[in-house]
């Protein structure tokens, strides 16, 4: 499901640098090249969408710009207002909103940390219970930067083959709910 959205997905992070670009005054794509110190074959291929830049590279554009990664990439902010959590039924709703969606993020990323802390003997009452928060911020902060990578390497963890039945069930109804929403046109 996630190889054929890749394209689109770079054909986006394509159109929003170029503009970038043009927005802060780098009229030709050799100038910007220059500007990063890289040649400029191999810029022009990130705004044609023939590849995907690093995440040195991305940092030195974001830099150069004066962009977050968030704009660059076209992720909003994360929000931590949990009142806007909706429940996983929200995924049979055909247009999951923004605040959804970020909310079925965090709680897949919560379901998928804590699983991983019970594989590991930290989810158990008495050990860091920070941990498993601490866990699911950097797991839902991934989800924001790569959402379909990262879903990728949650369903292959091996810390899920020892689930039950109604574990894998909510986890995957979470999964299904967070990657429709991210599949959807936006509104």
């Amino acid at each position: 499901m996630a190889l054929h959205l890749a394209p689109t997905v770079r054909n986006e992070f394509a159109k929003r640098l170029r503009a970038l670009r043009a927005e802060r005054g780098y009229e030709r794509a050799r100038h910007f090249a220059k500007a990063l110190g890289i040649e400029e074959n191999r810029y022009t291929r990130y705004e044609r969408a023939e590849v995907e830049p690093s995440l040195t590279l991305i940092q030195a554009i974001c830099q150069k710009l004066g962009v977050t990664p968030n704009e660059l990439l076209g992720v909003g902010e994360p929000t931590l207002d949990m009142k806007q959590a909706p429940v996983v039924a929200a995924a049979t709703e055909p247009s999951t909103s923004g605040a959804e969606l970020k909310a079925l993020a965090w709680q897949l990323a919560t379901e998928a940390a804590q699983v991983k802390a019970e594989s590991a003997g930290r989810g158990k009452p008495g050990s860091d219970p920070l941990g498993v928060v601490r866990d699911t911020g950097r797991l839902y902060s991934r989800l924001e930067q790569d959402p379909f990578g990262t879903v990728t390497e949650i369903v292959g963890d091996p810390a899920l083959q020892d689930l039950g039945a109604e574990r894998k069930v909510k986890l995957a109804a979470l999964i299904e709910a967070y990657t429709a929403g991210m599949s959807a046109p936006p509104e």
